[in-house]
Order: C-alpha cells, then sequence, then structure tokens
C-alpha cells in the first residue's frame, strides 16, 4: 500500500498517522520481526516524533494499530516516498490477510492524543465532544487572559493585541491546556 496522501494538509503541521495492519495468523512472528525492522528504518528520517504499536488482544481481531507521529507532512512525505518506506511496506504487505488502512489526523483530533499506555486503541473521539471540551478549555483562557492582562492588551492596537492573543492562545491550549483537558474529561470522550 502507498502511503502517500494527497490531502489539502498544511505541510508545516504535525501529522499522527493512525495505520491498522492485519497480519496473516501464520506470518504472526516474521510479520512482528518486519514491523519492527520497518519502524528502526523510519525512526532514521528527519521530523519522526516516534511510534506506539497496539498489539491485538487475546480473543479480539487479529489487527495490530500503529500510531506514527511526523512533524510535518513534508516529513511524513519524505518518508513514504523512500525507497526504505517502499521495501518494508512491500514486505508488510505480502504478510497480511487484506491492505492496511490508513487514517491522517492533523487537525484538532491531534490534541485529543491515543494512550500509549492503554491495551486498546483510543480512536479520536466524536468531533462534538472534541469541540465542547474546546470551546470550555477556550473560555476559561479567554477569561484568565482578560483577568491577568486585560488592562495591558487593551493599551495595545488591535492586531497586535490579536496576535499575542492567538500566539499565547494557540501555545498553551496544544503545550499545556489540551493535555490535561484530555486526561480530566477522558471518561466521558471516549465513552461508547
Amino acid at each position: 500500500m502507498n502511503y502517500d496522501t494527497n490531502s489539502s494538509i498544511n505541510s508545516h503541521q504535525p501529522v499522527t498517522v493512525l495505520v491498522t495492519r492485519s497480519p496473516r495468523q501464520e506470518n504472526q512472528k516474521e510479520f512482528e520481526q518486519a514491523l519492527a525492522d520497518t519502524i528502526d528504518a523510519a525512526l532514521e528520517f528527519p521530523g519522526h516524533l516516534g511510534v506506539t504499536v497496539l498489539k491485538p488482544q487475546r480473543g479480539e481481531s487479529n489487527d495490530y494499530r500503529i500510531i506514527v507521529k511526523f512533524a510535518s507532512e513534508t516529513d511524513y512525505q519524505r518518508w513514504c516516498r523512500s525507497h526504505e518506506a517502499a521495501y518494508w511496506f512491500k514486505i508488510l504487505n505480502r504478510l497480511e490477510d487484506k491492505p492496511p488502512n490508513l487514517e491522517v489526523m492533523t487537525g484538532l483530533e491531534t490534541w485529543f492524543t491515543v494512550d500509549s499506555s492503554a491495551s486498546r486503541p483510543m480512536i479520536p473521539p466524536p468531533r462534538y465532544k472534541m469541540a465542547i471540551v474546546t470551546w470550555i478549555a477556550i473560555f476559561v483562557l479567554i477569561v484568565l487572559i482578560n483577568l491577568l492582562l486585560g488592562s495591558f492588551l487593551a493599551t495595545l492596537p488591535m492586531l497586535l493585541r490579536s496576535f499575542l492573543l492567538t500566539v499565547g492562545l494557540v501555545a498553551l491550549m496544544t503545550y499545556v491546556v489540551m493535555p490535561r483537558m484530555t486526561r480530566l474529561f477522558s471518561g466521558w470522550l471516549y465513552l461508547k
């Protein structure tokens, strides 16, 4: 399978790819070794941020879920188009029952990260739940920013004020607030 995507992803935005692979039962050990070798090769590529492999649980489907993160779509595409990737994807595909399924995530769902310690993958929650949790976080941040910095921000020109507010808001949401909000609301977000 070709991992290349022709989407309109921002080339500088981080990319998370959820790959579901289903090796044939008789090829499971060989598949796991090929997967480990593929991961080792991918880790050598610029912008590769890591991989989490969730193995199938006993009594469930034979699917392996592999979460791959890249710093940008450009880095992801560089890996997908490489000779190393083509070589390893061909080996993995030969060991599988069906072609792998890929889900590329670059938007809000990347704030709702997959818990690598979980025994089963957490697929991003429904969009309405993501929107509600995101709204709560933004509302609280805007209120706090206005309480703490409102008088200072009011003295700035509108464009500069908007620039500082949005840069601060995005940085706080991405690195501080959303990881905590995801943990806080995880019971509701991932409730089926």
